[in-house]
């Protein structure tokens, strides 16, 4: 899977498609060499014919003037001989040049097979890598359905939390009626400490989620990007190369719906993690509300607590240090 993330994956994807691209000019130069070469042949082929007919015109002149002239026929058939030879000769060097040639375009030829060879195999690897891309993006959206179906199951735990949470608030309403009544301010504030704890661990259990939403929709993000298809099985001839190219471009079309589809997809996710998000959001801002009503009526009961203190110890108001009272309120918001 790193192999197939970021920017090892971005260089892979543009090595193997300027290797495709060298095969394929490779290819093309070799065709159009062959191409020059097979014209040369035509041309000599062309010049050794008209060369002949030349040659056999004379031959026919010649027999013509021996016929009619026989003194000079030996001296005739003696030329006529030697133009022979010439030409045998030269048949014979146009033959060795024409083996020699076709050596070489043997030679072209096994290139040519093992390029295709080659481009063959970059197609099979590139298929697989296609088939396994695919096998990838399946997985991810199994994922995504997952996690669809796990934020449902949070927007419960938050409805059951909030319910839970409005419980406990009134019990702690309860609670500081009877810390009223009892003047246990010390225990007040350590039920307002486990409530401070039970809203963080809340929140805690919110950023986690959140944090996994993000991972995974920036994994989907990043995979569905690098996605990379390249079909394509060259051949020699321009036909054939022609519905080849249509074909790139058909498959290249699809390949575009495909991933404007896919982002369609990640854009709706997107939307609604951000909906997810702002109901958290909503739900922090909620907490902090009820911890700051909670905290206000704790510090009230300090007060209240103080001054009921200094009534039953017959003390003045002015005894009393209003640090403390400020302290011990600041001690419990602490809590």
């Amino acid at each position: 899977m790193n192999f197939l993330s970021g920017e090892k994956f971005e260089e892979f994807s543009d090595s193997l498609i300027r290797r495709i691209k060298g095969l394929f000019d490779l290819k093309k130069r070799f065709l159009d060499q062959g191409r020059e070469f097979l014209d040369s042949c035509f041309e000599q082929f062309e010049s050794m014919r008209q060369a002949v007919d030349v040659r056999t015109q004379q031959l026919e002149q010649m027999e013509m003037i021996a016929s009619h002239a026989s003194l000079t026929q030996i001296k005739m058939q003696d030329e006529l001989a030697k133009k022979q030879q010439d030409i045998d000769d030269l048949q014979k060097r146009h033959m060795e040049e024409l083996d020699h040639k076709g050596s070489e375009a043997a030679a072209l030829i096994k290139e040519r097979e093992k390029l295709m060879r080659v481009i063959e195999e970059e197609r099979e690897a590139t298929a697989e890598d296609s088939r396994r891309n695919s096998e990838l993006v399946h997985q991810w959206r199994e994922k995504a359905m997952k996690l669809t179906k796990a934020r449902g199951l949070w927007d419960k735990r938050a409805v059951n939390a909030e319910e839970q949470l409005r419980h406990e608030r009134l019990e702690a309403e309860e609670r500081i009626v009877e810390l009223l009544s009892n003047r246990q301010v010390d225990a007040g504030n350590h039920k307002i400490k486990q409530l401070k704890e039970l809203i963080d661990a809340r929140n805690h259990e919110t950023k986690q989620l959140q944090d996994f939403l993000e991972l995974t929709k920036k994994k989907v993000t990043e995979y569905e990007s690098g996605f990379v298809c390249l079909p394509g099985n060259p051949s020699p001839s321009a036909q054939v190369l022609a519905r080849i190219n249509e074909k790139l471009r058909e498959d290249l079309t699809d390949k575009k719906h495909k991933l404007s589809d896919n982002q369609k997809r990640i854009a709706s996710l997107t939307k609604e993690l951000d909906a997810a998000r702002q109901e958290t959001r909503m739900v922090r801002k909620a907490l902090k509300m009820r911890e700051k009503t909670i905290y206000q009526a704790v510090s009230r009961l300090n007060v209240a607590s103080s001054k009921d203190l200094a009534e039953n110890s017959l003390l003045p108001m002015s005894a009393i240090d209003p640090g403390q009272a400020d302290s011990s309120g600041d001690d419990s918001a602490a809590g």
